[in-house]
C-alpha cells in the first residue's frame, strides 16, 4: 500500500506479472508478453501510454522506447542490479521474475525480496527443505 493506496499484481499462468490494479479493480498498468519475454507496457490513462520493451539475451528489460521510438527508459543494471534506472518512463520490470519495490528499493521475486545493494536475498527460499543448505 504506496501512499495509502493498494495495489493489486495479477500473475499468469507461467508466473509473469501481466497486470496492476487499484484497489478498486480500475487497470493501472498491463504487460505483454511473448514466450516469456516482456515485450510491452501499456499505462492506463487518458491517453493509454504504450512502451516497447528491449531485452538481453536473458529477457532482461533494458530499454524502452515510446510511439516515436524515443528512448524513455534504460537500465544498464550491472552484475547485480543495484544501478538505477534512468530515463523519463517508469518500468518497474527489473531481472527475469523481479519487481522493483519503490517502497523498499527491494526486487520483489514471487515469494521473496532481492536486495540489489548487497546482491543478495533477504527473506528465505520457500521452497527449501532443509533451513541449514
Amino acid at each position: 500500500m504506496a501512499g495509502g493506496n493498494t495495489t493489486h499484481y495479477v500473475y499468469g499462468p507461467g508466473g509473469a506479472l501481466i497486470g496492476e490494479y487499484n484497489g478498486s479493480g480500475n487497470l493501472i498498468r498491463e504487460y505483454v508478453y511473448a514466450n516469456g519475454e516482456p515485450l510491452a507496457q501499456i499505462d492506463a490513462g487518458s491517453p493509454e501510454t504504450i512502451l516497447y520493451l528491449h531485452t538481453d539475451h536473458l529477457l532482461t528489460a533494458r530499454y524502452a522506447t515510446n510511439a516515436g521510438g524515443s528512448t524513455v527508459w534504460s537500465w544498464d543494471s550491472g552484475a547485480f542490479g543495484k544501478e538505477a534506472p534512468t530515463g523519463s518512463a517508469t518500468v518497474n520490470l527489473r531481472f527475469p521474475g523481479q519487481y522493483f519495490d519503490s517502497e523498499t528499493g527491494l526486487h520483489y521475486n514471487w515469494h521473496r525480496y532481492y536486495d540489489p545493494a548487497t546482491g543478495r536475498y533477504i527473506t528465505r527460499d520457500p521452497l527449501v527443505v532443509n533451513p541449514h543448505i
